[in-house]
């Protein structure tokens, strides 16, 4: 098959390259075997971390610095994206797994409070429409801490004040109240941009499928998947929400189901509106190969993740053919894989060490090489 027109958008490979590095080093490996192929480009992110550099210029929006903390409640400086009546809002800028080290990762005790600082001061800056992309979180809180710092507080059973706005603290709360909620709150209106579909909690929900990579034990999972229940379960009680199952509830450790069932944001693929932003269906259309990715390619995939879901849009427009690009693959996922993508370009050499192998320049190689050496053997 020759390729005369084809459409990049592959998601960063986290601490290797960026959406658009990731494209041009494929876009480079595919000009090698076909050399008058037309090329386009688009950042790609699904909710997480290179969301808001992909979107904050098709906004036109200016970089807002603000001072926060990080998940552990260390004093940090935080951007977000602003226009006048707009904030756009990375929660891993505050809240990351990008912020810690990895003897630092403790899901029971780390906060979403940071990124609530962040949206306090949007607030009270007049900005009534608020973005939240809220992948790359170190955090299961399930959004109290963002919550705190927007005035609402919480109680225990002995109607004491719970102020540990923690993933720990979850199973103590019996109790919020909104009496000292920021009175601009009334007047905003939340969207939350999921990078996954999974249930609040649950054998496929926050803590089970997410909590372990942010570094929680059996017993830590456990806890705080009990956690969740019970604040689900306070949501209902005092703002009418049954969360429990709502899809994209369980992003970044329960805040797509905090904030949907306190703020009434509603919660969207990310992905898609980063696709949708660029005019990616447009382009896709035209297209005879449309390149997605990431870094690793498994179980979470299939969850709702970048590349499952440009993929499918790519079908839904009519392109030809979808390739999918990333360092690594779960080979025993391969026929589900199959049935989404029609090639699957793995990266990284087997024989290269994965801290080589995550260094940009090597990350840009290899990506060009396995691209070439992937059409000419099947072109």
């Amino acid at each position: 098959m020759e390729i005369k027109n084809a459409l990049f958008a592959i998601d960063s490979f986290k601490g290797s390259m960026t959406s658009l590095q990731a494209g041009r080093a494929a876009a480079a490996g595919l000009k090698k075997v076909f050399p008058r192929a037309k090329i386009k480009i688009l950042a790609s992110a699904d909710g997480g971390e290179g969301t808001l550099s992909a979107l904050k210029k098709i906004y036109k929006m200016r970089a807002v610095s603000v001072k926060a903390c990080d998940p552990l409640g260390r004093p940090l400086n935080a951007r977000y994206a602003a226009s006048k009546s707009a904030a756009l809002i990375e929660l891993a800028a505050a809240s990351g797994l990008c912020l810690l080290n990895a003897n630092e990762l403790a899901p029971l005790n780390t906060s979403t409070y940071g990124t609530g600082l962040q949206i306090l001061h949007a607030v009270e800056s007049g900005r009534h429409n608020i973005t939240l992309a809220i992948g790359g979180s170190a955090t299961n809180d399930a959004g109290i801490g963002i919550l705190a710092a927007l005035g609402f507080e919480f109680f225990d059973a002995a109607n004491k004040p719970v102020k540990d706005f923690c993933g720990g603290a979850l199973l103590k709360i019996k109790r919020i109240s909104r009496r000292r909620a920021h009175p601009k709150l009334k007047a905003c209106r939340f969207t939350v941009l999921c990078d996954v579909k999974n249930p609040f909690y649950g054998k496929n929900g926050a803590a089970h499928v997410y909590a372990p990579q942010k570094g929680a034990n059996k017993k830590d999972v456990s806890l705080l998947d009990r956690g969740l229940k019970n604040i689900a379960a306070v949501f209902k009680k005092d703002f009418g929400a049954n969360i429990a199952k709502l899809e994209g509830a369980g992003a970044a450790g329960g805040v797509g189901g905090g904030l949907a069932a306190v703020l009434n944001a509603s919660l969207e693929s990310g992905i898609s509106a980063v696709l949708k932003a660029q005019n990616f269906a447009k382009d896709a259309a035209k297209a005879d190969a449309v390149f997605c990715g990431e870094g690793s390619l498994d179980a979470q995939t299939l969850m709702g993740k970048s590349p499952h879901i440009t993929a499918l849009k790519a079908r839904l427009c009519g392109a030809k053919k979808v390739y999918v690009v990333c360092g690594r693959f779960e080979h025993h996922l391969l026929n589900k894989f199959k049935k989404i993508f029609d090639g699957i370009i793995a990266v990284s050499p087997i024989d290269m060490p994965l801290k080589q192998s995550l260094i940009t320049k090597n990350a840009k190689s290899n990506t060009e090489r396995a691209v070439a050496e992937f059409f000419k053997k099947n072109s």
